[in-house]
C-alpha cells in the first residue's frame, strides 16, 4: 500500500451514478482499509470493482458535527484519505471483524471538491 498517495476521484461517467465505500473487516486496531466503488443506479451495475450480491443494499451515514480540524488516516482502494476524527470513530465501531460492510457516507462518496458533484 501506498502510504503517500493521495485518493483521487474518478467523475461520474453520467448522472445516474453513485459511489459506495465498501469498509473492509478487521479487528479493533488495524488500519481502517476501504474500497470506493461507482453504482450505475439505472442497471445496478458496478464499475471500478465491486459487486454487491443481489438483496444486499447499503447503509448511509451522512454527519456535520464535531471539529473538522481533527483528522485521521483511513485507506480507500490503496490510497490514504484523511477523515474527521468523528467519521472515523464512526468506521471503527461500524466494520465489522469478519465481513465487509457496503455504506453511502456523504463526507467520501461525494468528492467534495467538485462543486458540481456537491450540489447534485
Amino acid at each position: 500500500m501506498n502510504q503517500t498517495q493521495a485518493y483521487v476521484y474518478i467523475p461520474f461517467g453520467d448522472s445516474e451514478q453513485i459511489r459506495l465505500l465498501t469498509l473492509k473487516a478487521g479487528a479493533k486496531d488495524d488500519h481502517i482499509q476501504c474500497s470506493l466503488n461507482t453504482k450505475d443506479l439505472e442497471h445496478g451495475e458496478w464499475f471500478l470493482g465491486g459487486f454487491v450480491e443481489e438483496g444486499e443494499g447499503y447503509e448511509a451515514l451522512s454527519y456535520t458535527w464535531g471539529d473538522s480540524s481533527l483528522r485521521k488516516l483511513i485507506y480507500i482502494n490503496g490510497a490514504t484519505v484523511f477523515v474527521t476524527e468523528n467519521l472515523y470513530t464512526a468506521l471503527l465501531h461500524l466494520r465489522y471483524e469478519h465481513k465487509p460492510r457496503i455504506l453511502w457516507v456523504d463526507a467520501i462518496c461525494i468528492d467534495q471538491q467538485n462543486l458540481e458533484e456537491r450540489s447534485a
